[in-house]
């Protein structure tokens, strides 16, 4: 089992501290208790415990300047930690919560790359667009030269040598456009794959958030300690 975090503990043991302070204002004696119970479920020994409790008291004592809390093993005043239903519900809430921070930030980097291959798509397509606007300019021209000579029974040899070059130049330029072709469709594939990838991505955090909003979306009223007396109950880190 995960160890749970001290500072949430340090929060809830503060409640003790503060308590204490608002009972025995104008008194200058200190509480002396001894760790009570300590449900098995927080994987935290009555050591870490006591250490824990000891740092929040150090928060309000500082701030106090007195002592509050004096550790005594035979004290019959006991803190004891349990876990409960509302210690369950608040580590689900946050592992839900942490879930649906994860798949927020992954889909935002899938949205980062369907940006940048959207951006890429851009500029390589007017590149190919303008491209081929040059091409079928030339291409027209070829053809008419080539009617023209044809009309005339014939052209100069050096006419002749002239458009056999500018078709073998038109070739190349037409193999180097069905590639540039070839190269946007793999990007716009892509980029629908990471449209999907995000889509399916923003369906699981709306979920997520449906289950969440569902299940503590309410704030309910709730004592993180109970005092009875003789011990207080601390329920929640």
């Amino acid at each position: 089992m995960r160890k749970l975090g001290t500072i949430p503990f340090l929060c809830s043991c503060a409640v003790v501290a503060g308590w204490f302070w608002q009972q025995s204002q104008g008194c200058e004696r200190p509480l002396y208790y001894r760790i009570g119970e300590i449900d098995d479920r927080f994987d935290l020994n009555k050591r870490e415990y006591r250490k824990i409790i000891q740092n929040a008291g150090n928060l309000w004592e500082s701030a106090l300047g007195q002592d509050l809390f004096v550790y005594d093993p035979a004290a019959s005043f006991a803190i004891n930690l349990v876990y409960d239903e509302r210690q369950h519900a608040t580590i689900t809430s946050q592992e839900l919560s942490r879930k649906m921070q994860q798949t927020e930030d992954s889909n935002q980097k899938i949205r980062d790359l369907h940006d940048y291959w959207q951006d890429l798509y851009q500029s390589r397509s007017e590149t190919y667009e303008a491209s081929l606007a040059d091409f079928q300019k030339r291409i027209k021209a070829y053809n008419n030269a080539v009617e023209a000579g044809n009309s005339k029974g014939g052209v100069p040899q050096a006419e002749y040598d002239a458009l056999t070059a500018e078709r073998e130049t038109l070739d190349r330029l037409r193999e180097q456009l069905d590639a540039e072709r070839a190269e946007l469709e793999e990007i716009t594939q892509t980029i629908q794959s990471l449209q999907d990838r995000s889509n399916k991505l923003v369906a699981t955090y709306n979920r997520s958030a449906h289950t969440y909003n569902a299940l503590y979306g309410v704030n309910t009223p709730f004592h993180k300690g109970e005092y009875d007396g003789e011990s207080i109950t601390i329920f929640q880190g």
